[in-house]
């Protein structure tokens, strides 16, 4: 993908730019207002700066012998096209100019209304990247604990406590096949090593161990050191018709792990990919996103993941987001399981369950002793 910013002094504005540009086939990536100029931080412009995206993917040339042969041959044309339209820009406008009308609104009627110290709480959630409408959901759970006490610190950290309780946790669901796919350098191979360990050492269960990763370099040697450590067979599938005999060979496994490539799948050939490898009876995929990506960018992901079908969602890299507020976007806008959370790059620590202890840890800052215990079944 071709990623080029734009500036101007409103939205319609810029996004003229990118349709000038990019056509109808952009992508819009991110929008937010930047303030530059002025004067020791006075006097500042403030203007609209737009990310665009297009795919440098380039029509394949087809030989002269080829275009002959088309104008001899008749061509069938399919009676239903299967292919998405293009994106247009047009859209991706009011969908940002939507999502901006919700915080405004938010910002200007309700929050202010709210006594300080939660208005002060909602400062720091929206700070922390949670949308409006996860934040009101939080909000009016709190408030409704408090009723019409006068809001006390103490009383609203409790409150915040009870809220985070009552959220909808969905349950997680396993299979004895789990495929973990997402982009690359979201964690998925290390992912594995600490689902393995728990699954081996605490589970006492019999682990079997795949990879499909033979395009990064050196993903199967990392994975073939974990194996060893562990003493759990492991598989090296180059293709996809190979899947067949290796899950054959690991059929004593009581739990089996795949480790899959990292991939673009915003194009559809990755997808299609997937979809293979993920045919297999007794295999669901878990969907591994990185809190360090765009809440946006997650979202397109778990778009183009449903067109395969998905379980749930493993996301990672928490100690190093300024934006954890995305898991409450998650819980907010989907009904898929958050299964764990990974905080680190230790094996096999550093991987938690996703729960209400969890949230209260990143943000009420509590401490609460914990390991890398699971509720896999």
């Amino acid at each position: 993908m071709k990623l080029k910013t734009y500036t101007a002094e409103n939205l319609d504005k810029a996004l003229d730019q990118v349709r000038d540009e990019l056509g109808s086939d952009a992508v819009i990536v991110q929008t937010k207002r930047v303030k530059s100029g002025g004067f020791l931080g006075f006097f500042q412009k403030e203007h609209m700066e737009v990310v665009a995206a297009l795919s440098e993917t380039k029509p394949k040339e087809v030989p002269v012998e080829e275009v002959a042969a088309t104008v001899t041959s008749p061509v069938v044309e399919p009676l239903i096209d299967n292919r998405p339209p293009a994106r247009d820009v047009r859209y991706d406008k009011v969908l940002v100019e939507m999502k901006e009308l919700k915080e405004l609104l938010y910002d200007q009627t309700k929050a202010p209304k709210l006594p300080k110290l939660l208005r002060e709480f909602d400062d720091d959630l929206k700070q922390q990247g949670v949308h409006s409408e996860a934040r009101m959901k939080l909000i009016a759970a709190i408030l409704e604990h408090q009723g019409d006490k006068r809001v006390t610190a103490s009383a609203l950290l409790q409150n915040v406590r009870k809220a985070f309780d009552e959220l909808e946790y969905a349950e997680p669901e396993y299979s004895r096949i789990l495929c973990f796919s997402g982009p690359t350098g979201v964690g998925k191979t290390t992912t594995i090593a600490k689902w393995a360990t728990e699954e081996f050492i605490t589970k006492k269960r019999k682990v079997g161990l795949v990879t499909t990763d033979t395009f990064r370099i050196g993903a199967v040697e990392q994975l073939k050191t974990y194996a060893s450590i562990l003493g759990v067979p492991l598989e090296v599938v180059t293709d996809v018709k190979d899947m067949g005999p290796a899950l054959e060979r690991l059929k004593d496994c009581e739990r089996i792990l795949i480790d899959t490539a990292g991939r673009n799948f915003q194009q559809e050939q990755f997808i299609d990919e997937v979809r293979a490898i993920t045919s297999y009876e007794e295999m669901t995929t878990q969907l591994v996103l990185s809190l360090t990506a765009s809440y946006p960018d997650s979202q397109k992901l778990i778009q183009s993941f449903e067109q395969v079908g998905f379980t749930n969602i493993i996301a990672t890299k928490l100690d190093e987001t300024s934006q954890p507020g995305h898991l409450l976007n998650l819980m907010h806008d989907y009904s898929y399981p958050i299964s764990y959370v990974t905080t680190g790059q230790h094996v096999p620590h550093d991987i938690r369950p996703f729960n209400s202890m969890l949230l209260r840890e990143v943000f009420l800052g509590e401490e609460t002793s914990h390991g890398s215990s699971s509720s896999t079944s």
